[in-house]
């Protein structure tokens, strides 16, 4: 794994290998690195420090993420950045990989050699969860008769169930001119809205992410 520049050193490349996009798909892939990235740069992370990767399904960016990394200079930071899927226990904060093995179908995903628990990072159970904190910019982006009263008004957003959280927009956005949330249409679009620093005061992973990509950027 690439290591933090100092004093004089080129400061590296973050590659950032994101469950999101599709193989196929050159206009979801274009949304994909465009939202994250001002995502980031909102946050105060430099633009051409980052590189965004669209990997599509999380097995794929898990594959994608652990040859990078196998392959990765002094000069490189690779990172994983996919849903958690889950809940993560208390027993495994901040232990990425912990949570991974304990998750049925990604027993199987090893820890590879190069990577440490700074090299993978959770969406929450799903990037959705980032949406719920923002719900003054989701208001915005769907305009008339979106449903805030729809959205789950539990507060800890690491709580909130993937199907909730899908079942709860869809409803809010039903009625909207923009129809009914969309994954691919709408996701990335939203990204690109929502305020990174409402996100990471309501989730810890957020806060860990954000942080670490920073001070790599710097």
């Amino acid at each position: 794994m690439g290591k933090r520049a100092t004093g004089g050193d080129i400061v590296s490349t973050i590659y950032i290998y994101v469950e999101g996009g599709a193989p196929k798909n050159k206009q979801l892939n274009i949304d994909c690195r465009m939202g994250f990235k001002l995502f980031f740069t909102k946050y105060g992370i430099p633009s051409n420090k980052i590189r965004i990767i669209p990997s599509g399904s999380r097995g794929a960016a898990f594959k994608n993420f652990c040859t990078a990394i196998n392959n990765a200079t002094d000069t490189d930071n690779v990172i994983l950045l996919i849903d958690g899927e889950a809940p993560v226990a208390s027993t495994n904060r901040y232990k990425p990989w912990d949570h991974l093995q304990t998750r049925t179908g990604d027993q199987h995903w090893q820890k590879p050699q190069n990577a440490d628990d700074d090299s993978a990072h959770f969406m929450t159970q799903c990037m959705e969860s980032w949406f719920i904190a923002d719900k003054q910019e989701l208001k915005k982006y769907y305009g008339n008769k979106f449903k805030e009263q729809s959205l789950p008004r539990n507060t800890d957003i690491e709580q909130i169930s993937k199907q909730q959280l899908f079942d709860s927009l869809k409803k809010a956005t039903r009625e909207t001119q923009k129809g009914e949330y969309s994954k691919g249409n709408h996701s990335f679009k939203i990204l690109a809205r929502v305020d990174p620093v409402k996100i990471k005061d309501q989730s810890c992973w957020a806060d860990r992410l954000l942080e670490h990509i920073k001070s790599l950027s710097t």
